[in-house]
């Protein structure tokens, strides 16, 4: 009765959903929702409100934005280090470091929560330009060591180790755990960003030193044999 005007011409009915109703579920039921009553009631025909409806479609919308702007952030990073370095090998070797560490934290993700909100998909964007900086590095000492010094390709990898190796190593862990910390904020957005791109980040450090010198190693021996 509280919910109806005074000529009790117009009316409010709502809807109760779970709290952990996923923005695809939330926007599908409005749709199916205005579907019924254009087919059932046209004059009754209205769009849903509601703060959650709300969030949904602007988490929707900026999934997909980040999606795109991630794929474009990928091909200019790519194109700078190739400036930068002066070498297309070194420019798609450093996209292995820089993308898979991402990939492989969102698939972790989707098996321990298996949710994906707009504050998760803006970790690929957080953590993109830590990873770049640390690629950029490791990358930069292996090809120094080889230019300049003379190193093998072993020797180099050592050299690259030596030089940049610790300073990796303390800088994800600061990093991871600063932002580990905001995973236990009471503010879902904020714990969900700290706990992936912390994950991200130390993902990413085993690509380094794992993935990346191997990656190297194999490019160089590919060039040795057509020497």
């Amino acid at each position: 009765n509280n919910q109806i005007n005074i000529d009790k011409s117009a009316t409010r009915v709502a809807i109760l959903v779970d709290g952990n109703t996923s923005t695809g579920e939330m926007i599908g039921l409005e749709q199916r929702s205005r579907q019924w009553l254009r087919d059932n009631h046209p004059e009754l025909e209205s769009p849903g409100t509601s703060v959650s409806l709300m969030f949904a479609h602007i988490g929707e919308d900026n999934i997909r934005s980040m999606l795109v702007g991630g794929v474009f952030a990928i091909i200019g990073v790519t194109l700078t280090i190739f400036i930068a370095l002066r070498s297309f090998r070194y420019a798609l070797i450093s996209m292995i470091p820089n993308c898979m560490p991402a990939f492989m934290a969102f698939g972790i993700w989707g098996l321990l929560v298996s949710n994906v909100n707009q504050a998760v998909a803006a970790v690929f964007s957080i953590s993109l330009g830590i990873l770049v900086d640390d690629t950029v590095h490791f990358i930069s000492k292996y090809r120094r060591a080889r230019n300049v010094r003379g190193l093998s390709q072993e020797e180099s990898v050592y050299y690259a180790f030596d030089t940049v190796g610790p300073a990796l190593v303390i800088t994800t862990v600061v990093l991871v755990i600063g932002f580990g910390v905001l995973s236990f904020s009471e503010f879902n957005l904020n714990a969900q960003t700290g706990m992936l791109t912390a994950i991200t980040i130390g993902v990413a450090l085993i690509f380094d030193f794992l993935i990346l010198p191997l990656a190297l190693l194999a490019s160089g021996r590919k060039d040795s044999l057509k020497a």
